[in-house]
């Protein structure tokens, strides 16, 4: 159940208005409704506080939170999809002024169907955790479900300011590129400076270290950055390398992270593994990069914190191994080398030992010889 319910399905206009409210949710079991559930009225929120009793654990306490990821934790392919909130707005339209959704788990705000619902820039979303398994996903957040509504009708607007990182002992800190808005393409109208953000509308991650190589069996890729969630939206773009061919459009594949991580233990790195296929093969030469999309079709590159496209050539297999003639020829060029240098260390040293005799004996065959003395004639007189 929710805490408010209002449901103005009937004939008739119908209002709820709050104004500085503070809201809290005690406990939530799963699927027991939440705060406020509003269908058919026009809603006014302000100066309201929307939060979940035990927000200060979820930030301050990890034995706390542990607890709850073992006991209570959500796996990886349901983490980046939710259609539960504390909040919702449906069927008529709902403005909100300077109000907080914190420490929301399983959702902060949603849009049902035929809602309009409008965030000014006073609004703040952070802390809105949810309890997953996935390590990855340990800093993804619920903020906004704006549900699947083919009439065009539904409609959100908000501003980009009201999304916020957590500081340490969960209070709001700086703007947050990661938005963490669940709204599908073509089923719900968005407007506000998050239009800007639309191709980013969960999150907005960063590469800044590629790498890829082949081995006998495909391709190996390494991945670094930022805010590597995945959430089904990551792709590895492989392409033909064009750096022969003057203007020349190469064919690509795409492949979804998810199916190919051989590991993806934080939202920092990643490492991949493509089997070779039809279209990955030894001796060609092609090029890996990373892109983002709901749709590989509707996917975008990528960039580095300084908006930079970044991509790792990736040379034939062959070209990396070395043929056995080589590692023999190779062996039996430093064996002669080798040889070589005792030899001369040998020739040097006995050259050394031969002219410190010699010297030696000089200096001996000069100490022992006699010295000559000249006597003069040495005359008398009477």
């Amino acid at each position: 159940c929710y805490g408010i319910s209002l449901d103005g399905s009937s004939s008739g206009e119908h209002s709820f208005i709050a104004n500085g409210c503070i809201f809290e949710e005690l406990g939530k079991e799963e699927d027991d409704g939440g705060l406020i559930y509003s269908i058919g009225f026009s809603s006014i929120i302000k100066d309201c506080i929307f939060r979940y009793h035990q927000m200060n654990k979820i930030n301050i306490d990890p034995f706390w939170r542990m607890n709850k990821i073992l006991n209570e934790g959500e796996e990886d392919e349901q983490a980046c999809e939710w259609n539960s909130a504390s909040v919702t707005f449906a069927e008529k339209s709902a403005r909100i002024e300077n109000t907080t959704f914190a420490g929301f788990t399983y959702g902060a705000l949603r849009v049902g169907k035929l809602g309009k619902v409008t965030l000014t820039d006073t609004v703040k979303f952070y802390s809105n955790v949810p309890v997953v398994k996935s390590l990855r996903l340990q800093k993804s957040e619920r903020n906004i479900v704006c549900n699947e509504d083919y009439t065009g009708q539904t409609q959100l607007s908000a501003e980009s300011v009201s999304f916020r990182k957590t500081e340490l002992g969960g209070y709001p800190g700086d703007v947050s590129e990661n938005k963490w808005i669940l709204a599908k393409p073509y089923t719900c109208e968005l407007f506000g400076s998050i239009v800007q953000s639309k191709n980013y509308l969960l999150y907005k991650p960063y590469v800044t270290n590629l790498a890829a190589i082949f081995n006998s069996e495909g391709v190996l890729i390494s991945i670094r950055g930022t805010s590597l969630f995945g959430c089904y939206q990551l792709w590895i773009d492989v392409k033909e390398n064009a750096a022969s061919v003057l203007n020349a459009v190469m064919p690509s594949q795409k492949y979804l992270l998810e199916q190919y991580a051989t590991s993806w233990d934080s939202d920092t790195n990643a490492t991949a593994f493509i089997p070779f296929n039809t279209f990955i093969q030894k001796g060609k030469r092609m090029v890996v990069s990373v892109s983002i999309g709901v749709t590989a079709n509707m996917s975008l590159p990528v960039r580095t914190p300084k908006g930079q496209e970044l991509a790792a050539d990736v040379q034939p297999a062959q070209d990396e191994g070395i043929e056995e003639e080589d590692i023999e020829e190779k062996k039996g060029l430093s064996a002669l080398v080798i040889a070589a240098i005792v030899v001369v260390s040998i020739l040097v040293f006995l050259s050394l030992v031969i002219i410190i005799s010699a010297l030696v004996c000089y200096r001996l065959n000069r100490k022992n010889k006699p010295e000559l003395v000249e006597v003069g004639s040495v005359g008398y007189t009477k």
